[in-house]
């Protein structure tokens, strides 16, 4: 039993480590400081086993984690629905992960990819859903 139990926690934290996490601001610097942002972490294991998100209202089942901060993190955290934009500025993909960005709602239209650890900026009039997935 004891085996079990402890195999069962190693899967639990390998599969925490492998999670993606990512944070989403309506600011074109990826700051915290003032800014209003999603922060994200999901456990898809490839696209397509993830869900589409689009913000703020549709966060599938892959995704563990989904919080609403204003105030550059003070205040928080809400749930996403909350949040008060769907087309941010920028973005960070903070580790473990890939994303692919569409155009349009429910995953459709034009695609570009995010890769992590760098802050990106968004084309915020293209964000309209995404994708993401450990790698």
């Amino acid at each position: 039993m004891q085996f079990t139990t402890a195999a069962g926690l190693l899967l639990a934290l390998s599969a925490a480590a492998n999670a993606w996490t990512m944070a989403i601001y309506d600011t074109t610097d990826c700051a915290q400081d003032t800014t209003s942002y999603y922060s994200l972490e999901g456990d898809a294991t490839s696209e397509g086993s993830a869900g589409c998100i689009s913000l703020p209202n549709t966060i599938p089942g892959d995704v563990s984690y989904c919080g609403w901060f204003t105030n550059g993190g003070s205040t928080g955290p809400g749930a996403c629905s909350s949040g008060t934009f769907t087309r941010p500025s920028s973005f960070n993909l903070r580790s473990g992960g890939q994303c692919a960005v569409y155009n349009g709602e429910g995953c459709s239209g034009t695609v570009s990819s995010i890769t992590a650890n760098s802050c990106g900026f968004a084309n915020s009039g293209n964000w309209g859903s995404m994708k993401c997935w450990n790698v």
